[in-house]
């Protein structure tokens, strides 16, 4: 299929949803898809969190993807990290990487070995050799 729009539930409650220029999907649940976007709602109305890939896997039985090449996670906070590799499971709402990770931040940038994403609150916990630089924030 070209040109696909994806979208996921929790009962009657978006979980998420995007788009991809192409997707396969076969019966037995399995979904892959090329130059995907997959937005995901935090808790707070509005809030939402954007995933960009060149690829994405996964399989909508066990609601577990794996985005891989470019990827960009960008949240509400302004915050935009890069990494070869994300791994999501929808039913914890986590993305974790272990490939490392570049983030720039309003005021800040940062590298890291491993990284989990909580995204219904947005919260990023960095693991490893993990280097920060703080920058003065523009007034």
């Amino acid at each position: 299929m070209h040109g696909v729009r994806l979208r996921s539930f929790e009962g009657n409650t978006p979980s998420l949803e995007g788009q991809a220029r192409s997707a396969t999907y076969e019966r037995s649940g399995d979904l892959t898809a090329s130059e995907a976007t997959i937005r995901v709602p935090g808790k707070t109305p509005g809030d939402v969190t954007v995933v960009t890939a060149r690829e994405l896997e996964g399989h909508l039985g066990t609601r577990q993807l794996v985005a891989t090449g470019d990827v960009v996670v960008r949240n509400p906070s302004g915050m935009v990290a890069r990494t070869p590799r994300v791994a999501y499971d929808a039913v914890q709402q986590t993305a974790r990487g272990a490939e490392g990770v570049q983030v720039q931040g309003p005021d800040y940038r940062l590298s890291a070995e491993t990284f989990l994403i909580s995204l219904p609150d947005g919260q990023f916990t960095f693991e490893g050799s993990v280097h920060t630089v703080l920058e003065a924030a523009d007034d």
